[in-house]
């Protein structure tokens, strides 16, 4: 018998469909953050196991990291995370890594979920990015917000 943990969905009789599984925790592995997809047909997750942190959508898995961050998800499907190595940090998105950080995160969406940003610094040097593009260097930046149609930071 397999013992793994299962996610699964408990559609709503009303709704016609059946219940479906979504996700399986790998055996050995603690889920820590569980997420749904807007149209609830997919599951994001992160799972730890012993020092190994790692996130698991669409049936993939993410790159192995010491710790890590889920953010968000996008309106395709793919979590917005951060990872971190044991030296530095890495911004995801699905499976493209950003280069490394000194540390990143604080991520914010448009309301449509298909644009986002976040901050992030190298060495004391502070910067907004948006768009896969690093913007001006600050002294320090602190809160971010996203205007809802994703055309604006501030």
């Amino acid at each position: 018998m397999d013992t793994a943990m299962v996610l699964l969905v408990m559609t709503l009789a009303a709704q016609g469909e059946e219940d479906r599984l979504l996700a399986k925790i790998p055996d050995g592995l603690k889920a820590e953050q569980v997420f749904f997809a807007e149209d609830g047909k997919s599951v994001v997750f992160s799972a730890m196991a012993e020092k190994t942190w790692r996130v698991f959508y669409r049936g993939k898995k993410g790159p192995e990291f010491q710790s890590g961050w889920i953010y968000a998800i996008l309106a395709d499907g793919r979590p917005v995370y951060r990872g971190w190595d044991g030296k530095k940090n890495f911004l995801l998105v699905g499976e493209e890594r950003s280069e490394p950080y000194s540390s990143a995160g604080d991520v914010v969406t448009s309301a449509d979920r298909k644009r986002f940003a976040y901050k992030a610094d190298i060495d004391y040097k502070y910067f907004v990015v948006s768009d896969g593009k690093a913007g001006e260097i600050f002294e320090e930046v602190d809160s971010l917000q996203m205007t809802p149609d994703g055309t604006h930071v501030a």
